[in-house]
């Protein structure tokens, strides 16, 4: 069986990106899915592994895009969690469902990354490589999911040690990309109040519209912080602030 596929063979930006059809597929293994992918999203990983940005070197062409959505069309002798028919996502580490967190070694190893990803008509994955989609949606939509979305989930509700967020808590969310909406639409769901927080002015009523309670402009506002602080109940500070960038970049 054939498939067209986008294939990155290279990190020089998007003029590493080919377009390849009827690529040959390989043959199905005991534990792989035959998924028609109907929808892929971009990510800012995508663009980064594209320009070999922070550490993420490719060895070899790979088909990117970690997140998608499809219909699996065939399974192997031994899949137990699937049947041709079932709608699914993508999900960014195989083999990583229940275990610590993911090392960089493995991270590499990545759907779009390490491994083929979602850009194609049709591909051969592991079977860990994809979960159901959730009920009532769209694959568009279910396509933007697996990465961004599960991060956002985690910082809310997943994160070992964490409280579970309830109704009338005080979320800060940093910024306007992919995490962050998918945090500020998540804290909204679950009753709490939203300060998010941008460096654009041409963003801040996109954000009021999905929403947020307050916006805040961290530019034009040197002292972001007390002004969020201010807008808490009895101004002692947020419960829960997501964050977009790294742990070591962090102030207390």
């Amino acid at each position: 069986m054939e498939t067209n596929a986008w294939i990155l063979d290279g990190q020089n930006g998007i003029e590493s990106l080919k377009k390849i059809d009827n690529r040959e597929l390989p043959a199905l293994g005991d534990h792989d899915v035959l998924v028609q992918m109907h929808a892929a999203s971009l990510n800012h990983r995508d663009v980064a592994i594209a320009e070999a940005q922070h550490g993420l070197c490719l060895e070899k062409p790979i088909i990117p895009t970690s997140d998608g959505a499809g219909t699996v069309r065939a399974t192997g002798a031994n899949v137990k969690t699937f049947k041709p028919g079932d709608k699914v996502c993508t999900h960014l580490l195989p083999h990583k469902f229940y275990a610590e967190p993911a090392t960089f070694p493995e991270i590499m190893t990545g759907l779009g990354h390490g491994t083929d990803g979602a850009l194609c008509t049709y591909g051969i994955f592991h079977e860990t490589a994809f979960v159901r989609m959730p009920e009532g949606l769209l694959f568009v939509e279910a396509s933007t999911l697996p990465c961004a979305g599960l991060t956002a989930w985690n910082a809310l509700f997943g994160l070992r040690g964490l409280k579970r967020l309830k109704e009338g808590d005080v979320v800060l969310v940093q910024g306007t990309g992919g995490v962050s909406v998918f945090a500020m639409q998540f804290a909204l769901a679950a009753g709490a109040t939203v300060i998010a927080t941008t460096s654009s002015e041409a963003k801040a009523p996109k954000l009021a519209s999905l929403g947020a309670h307050h916006v805040l402009n961290y530019k034009t506002d040197p002292n972001w912080g007390e002004t969020a602080k201010q807008l808490t109940p009895d101004k002692k500070g947020v419960h829960v602030v997501v964050n977009r960038r790294s742990v070591n970049r962090s102030k207390p």
